[in-house]
Parts: structure tokens; sequence; C-alpha cells
């Protein structure tokens, strides 16, 4: 098979190989045991000679044309007889490859925050089943939520309107970079001091595109007074079609 020799060039980087496989059913089941003689203790980095026991994990691989695929990895514990660690034990870790405790691996993690964002929870959980990962909603969602967000750096043409919580009841605020075209930041709140404290924070503000909402207007005096602040193009094309329409039905 094909994926065997690439699974095993992967894993030849932690110090694991491939042992055998299997079909169960649609899935692809590869057995994957530590090649390490002595493995080293990670408080001490002694190497060990005594074995303390071992478990299973059951990771999820990149899939193989469409197959999904599961790692069976014995995972061996060992005990540390160095005498700055008392019998400390430890398992083996799969490095790079795959996280502790992670129910998949971290090429596959990859995919699926590349299907969060790209699709969102329940449509990258039904494409993520149609291509073999088989990963829920939620998986995907927690994926995502868990990756670094990218530093804002140093706004200059910042836009700024409301996003509903709860429509008709609770409403924040998002914060777009107009330059960049990415948002900045989202705040639960949309009052004026709110927004007045988020844009004292990057005096290299020129720029504040909003709606004719008088709170925006205002915060952004008070925390910038020397911008500029204009009205976005969205608002003029919606307030005009409003005016249109409502001058069009008197007309009638």
């Amino acid at each position: 098979m094909l994926v065997v020799p690439m699974l095993s060039e992967a894993l030849a980087v932690i110090d694991h190989q491939v042992l055998g496989w299997r079909l169960a059913g649609p899935r692809l089941v590869f057995q994957i045991g530590s090649t390490a003689r002595r493995p080293r203790c990670p408080r001490c980095h002694s190497s060990c000679v005594r074995r303390h026991g071992h478990y299973q994990r059951h990771p999820s691989d990149l899939p193989s044309f469409g197959s999904p695929v599961t790692l069976d990895v014995e995972v061996r514990r060992w005990r540390c007889m160095a005498p700055g660690c008392g019998g400390h034990t430890f398992s083996e870790s799969m490095g790079s490859f795959a996280r502790p405790r992670s129910r998949y691996s971290e090429r596959s993690r990859v995919a699926l925050e590349h299907l969060g964002c790209t699709s969102g929870g329940q449509a990258g959980a039904r494409l993520s089943w149609a291509l073999g990962l088989r990963a829920g909603a939620d998986t995907i969602l927690r994926a995502v939520h868990a990756l670094p967000l990218p530093a804002i750096g140093e706004p200059v043409v910042v836009g700024i309107d409301d996003w509903a919580l709860a429509r008709g009841h609770r409403y924040g605020t998002i914060f777009v970079d107009l330059q960049q075209h990415r948002p900045l930041d989202l705040i639960a709140g949309r009052e004026m001091t709110e927004v007045r404290d988020w844009l004292a924070q990057y005096p290299g503000i020129r720029v504040v595109a909003r709606d004719r909402a008088g709170a925006y207007g205002q915060a952004a005096r008070q925390a910038l007074p020397q911008t500029v602040q204009v009205t976005d193009r969205w608002h003029l094309l919606n307030n005009l079609s409003e005016m249109a329409e409502r001058v069009l039905l008197g007309c009638q």
C-alpha cells in the first residue's frame, strides 16, 4: 500500500514504526509501536530501562483514498530511577505527530482547522465525513477556537458597526481593518464608553467609517479627535434605498 511507506516515514521522525495493518469495515487500522529502546525522561533527560506498563491510543490520521485511517498506538509507560526523579513515571510521547490525549494526529487536526475556517462547523462536518476525516461540528469548531489570533498591528482605516448577539435584545460591536480587509476585534457591547476605550488603544487610526449612530461618532471624537469620520458605502446605499422606497410608496 502506498500509505504504509508514507506513514512509516512520518513516524520514523518520532521513533515509531508501523507494525501491521488491517481493514475494519471501511476503516484502515494501523498498529503503531515505538522503536526507542531507552527513552529519555522528560524531567531529567536520563535514559530509562524500567517499564511501568502500557496503554492504547487510537488517534485518527489523514484518510487514505477516502477511507478513514485510525492508528492503534501502544503507549509505553516508564519509571525513571535517576536519583533526582525519585521514581517518576512518564508515558512515551508521539512528539509532533500527535499531541497528548488528542484524538487526531497533528496533520489531520490542521485539516480540520482548514475545514472550519473555510466552511464552518456544520458544513465542515459534512465535508469531513465525505473526505474520510469523520469529525463532528463541535470538534471542528474547537480546532478553530484553539487557533492563535493574528496580531492586530496598528490600523489606520477602521470600520465600526454593530452585530447581533440576540437580535432585538443584545448587540455588540465589530471593528474591521478596511485596508487589510479583515476583522480586528469583537466586543460584547455598543455603548459609547466601550467603543471609545477600544479606539483609544490605537492612536494611529486616521479614518473611522461608521453608520449614523451617534454613540459611535461621539466615541470617535472623544478617543481620537484628530480622525476623519466618514459614512461607509453600505449604509449610504441602504439608507438611499429605504428613502427611495418610501418616496415611491408615497407616490402611489
